[in-house]
């Protein structure tokens, strides 16, 4: 069975020991408060890491528009766009001696590359079914988190949220690695010596 937003709601309500809510929509101090951070912080618990999950490619056209000064071209980050993860079609660029050069300014990719632009970012899925179940965890503690004073008035309750919230983003993330392939070791002479 597919996560809902009313079981995050329930993992979040159980951590601060508030009673179960019926519907996302139920007309109760603990759900109006959850309702009021719930799409920013699964926005933030999204842009906190590469989540294989999240992630999407797309080639952006070049706006017709030109930067002032200092590069060819701009394109416009697609509107889910919560965090980019690649520009261009390699990942030298995280590697510092080849890369691909752009900066990011108000919303836009500037660069000289040439259209179309080849990304990949962190998108907003707003659907829980598509969730893994660690990182559905990992944004119920971080409600709970965010939720703890005024649900609660413990400051203790609070410290504890956040702890959970870091183990299961701890968690959720070494899921997240493990569903991308091995790393491929670059032969070297010290690695031909050991063979």
């Amino acid at each position: 069975m597919a996560l809902a937003q009313l079981d995050v709601y329930q993992l979040a309500l159980t951590k601060l020991g508030q009673d179960r809510a019926l519907s996302t929509s139920e007309d109760i101090e603990q759900v109006r408060a959850l309702n009021a951070v719930y799409a920013g912080v699964v926005d933030w618990v999204l842009a906190d890491h590469p989540w294989k999950f999240a992630i999407t490619r797309a080639e952006l056209a070049a706006d017709v528009a030109a930067p002032a000064w200092g590069w060819a071209r701009q394109f416009t980050l697609p509107e889910p766009c919560l965090r980019l993860v690649q520009v261009g079609d390699t990942w030298a660029w995280y590697y510092g001696k080849e890369f691909t050069a752009f900066e990011l300014e108000g919303g836009k990719i500037l660069t000289s590359e040439e259209a179309p632009l080849r990304v990949r970012y962190v998108q907003r899925v707003s659907n829980v079914g598509l969730w893994p179940v660690m990182f559905a965890e990992a944004v119920a503690m971080r409600l709970a988190f965010r939720c703890a004073l005024k649900l609660t008035n413990s400051n203790a309750r609070e410290e504890s949220c956040i702890a959970d919230y870091t183990l299961a983003v701890r968690t959720a993330k070494r899921q997240s690695a493990i569903e991308r392939p091995p790393n491929l070791v670059n032969a070297s002479d010290w690695l031909d010596a050991r063979g």
